[in-house]
């Protein structure tokens, strides 16, 4: 996620901004996995020295193919894309603090939904997840046999906790934000909030 961030938001950061461990915990899980993975990808023929349990592998998950390839084209054409676009509308505006900006902005990818940067941000998370986080995946090198049958079944359980787990905090955040706007900005942040889809347009 690090990658669909500008490089001098930090900068921006009041002195009392404050600040949180998660999102770098967040970067590091996934980060690990996808090393993990990519190691795994790079010696698919013989895993053994990488991975303890390579029998728990599919190697489907490891090769081009439509589903590797759909969460990559998600990732990179899609929600990072529409992360950057948030970013760019925001401008000098773009800093993470909970204060409104001295401006509503309505215009860019704003124009039709008012929270893109979250979307593009879970988006991403939700991608690698699919892609790293199954027991037949990277994850597979680490559980052995008799604890993989008792848990299979409950890999998309699994999955929707993690990324619960990931992201617990937004929804709060997403609606103290929308209070200190609406604080701030009144009837235009009211039409705004009326006439765009929060997330995902058509849908949510």
């Amino acid at each position: 996620m690090a990658c669909f961030m500008p490089p001098i938001w930090q900068r921006r950061l009041p002195p009392d901004y404050p600040r949180s461990n998660t999102p770098l915990i967040r970067r590091l899980f996934v980060l690990l996995l996808a090393v993990c993975h990519a190691s795994v990808a790079l010696n698919l023929d013989d895993p053994s020295p990488m991975c303890r349990h390579p029998e728990n592998l599919n190697g489907d998950l490891f090769r081009w193919n439509a589903y590797t390839g759909a969460c990559l084209l998600m990732i990179i054409v899609v929600a990072g894309p529409l992360r950057l676009a948030a970013v760019a509308a925001l401008g000098s505006d773009f800093i993470g603090d909970m204060a409104p900006p001295p401006k509503l902005v309505t215009w860019g990818v704003y124009r039709y939904v008012q929270h893109p940067g979250y979307t593009g941000q879970v988006a991403v998370l939700a991608c690698n997840l699919a892609m790293l986080f199954r027991w037949d995946g990277v994850l597979g090198c680490l559980i052995p046999g008799s604890l993989l049958e008792d848990v299979q079944g409950w890999g998309f359980a699994t999955f929707c906790l993690v990324t619960v787990a990931l992201i617990q905090g937004l929804p709060r955040h997403i609606m103290v934000e929308e209070v200190l706007l609406k604080n701030a900005f009144g009837r235009s942040w009211e039409r705004w909030h009326a006439s765009t889809w929060r997330f995902i347009p058509g849908l949510i």
